[in-house]
């Protein structure tokens, strides 16, 4: 049955992608493909069932939905006919999936994984210790721009050579014993962001779905005083006390002082919680010409992003 699954999976990538890359932008194609893959995870929903140009239709109706794209003021405007006619489906079939969809996956409005950041911004409702509610998108203009600009407005050729190490996460014992250390030794420069060596570990670590992420930097990795610096779609989760430091989508490596060992942490996916400590390595003047950031040392294998999917029963 998960071979089948994998099969059915791959057929419905496939549909996606072909509407994806003639009506819409390669933003909106990856939202859709990972709708594909959360469907591809879920038990509740089986996409073994049913016609795969329905799914197809459907996926395409819940990305639409969700970034505004049945409004024709948008620049990726698309009808629904124009999504049923491609995979020749009925028009209250396609839609009722889709809200099967929604609903089994728990989408929300917003959903930085699946909608543009304009939506989730604005969508996302901040209130402040002063008890003031306020959505997203004004926090983002008016807290941090001003000194994030200039501060990523510098160049700096420094290169700093990083050590990321899996600190605990759901990883199996059995993974544990086989891999006692796991760390990856990153380069990057100066003036690439925070969000950069985030993509740079995503990759290293081989992980598949994006989520949630913010680096600390104080005493140590986990330190309650620490100061923050996270994304701009996270900011409401915080509660008054934190230090909100700055973006990580602005904020440089080089504008954040760091010192030959010294050791931040960097927190992926808050559900299941993937904890790193970051070593610096080493920081040199002037980098080399190369491609950066980049990965020159890896040290055990990559544990699988989800448990689940390694022992899933169909």
């Amino acid at each position: 049955m998960a071979e089948n699954k994998t099969a059915r999976l791959s057929i419905i990538k496939s549909g996606v992608k072909s509407f994806c890359d003639i009506h819409l932008n390669d933003e909106l194609g990856c939202y859709a493909q990972n709708l594909c893959d959360k469907l591809g995870r879920k038990r509740t929903i089986s996409i073994n069932r049913g016609q795969p140009e329905i799914w197809c239709a459907a996926i395409i109706y819940v990305i639409a939905r969700m970034n505004f794209l049945f409004d024709r003021s948008q620049e990726h405007y698309i009808s629904s006919d124009t999504i049923c006619d491609f995979f020749n489906v009925n028009k209250s079939t396609a839609s009722q999936k889709a809200t099967l969809i929604e609903n089994n996956c728990k989408l929300r409005m917003g959903d930085p994984n699946f909608c543009n950041e304009r939506f989730t911004d604005m969508f996302t409702l901040i209130q402040t210790p002063d008890g003031i509610v306020m959505p997203l998108s004004y926090i983002k203009k008016q807290i941090f721009d001003s000194n994030q600009e200039n501060a990523s407005s510098k160049t700096d050729t420094r290169l700093y050579t990083l050590e990321v190490f899996i600190v605990s996460g759901p990883v199996t014992q059995e993974f544990v014993k086989k891999n006692r250390i796991i760390s990856r030794t990153i380069e990057i420069m100066g003036d690439q962001t925070l969000e950069d060596l985030h993509n740079a570990i995503f990759n290293a670590y081989d992980r598949e779905e994006q989520h949630m992420y913010e680096f600390q930097f104080g005493r140590g990795p986990d330190s309650p005083d620490a100061k923050i610096y996270t994304l701009p779609t996270n900011i409401c989760s915080y509660t008054s006390g934190i230090q909100i430091a700055g973006y990580v989508t602005r904020t440089t490596i080089g504008s954040i002082g760091l010192t030959l060992g010294q050791t931040f942490g960097y927190f992926f996916d808050f559900g299941d919680e993937w904890i790193h400590r970051i070593d610096v390595v080493s920081i040199i003047d002037t980098a080399p010409e190369d491609d950066y950031p980049k990965v020159t040392k890896r040290l055990g294998d990559s544990p699988p992003q989800y448990i689940e999917c390694d022992n899933q029963d169909e």
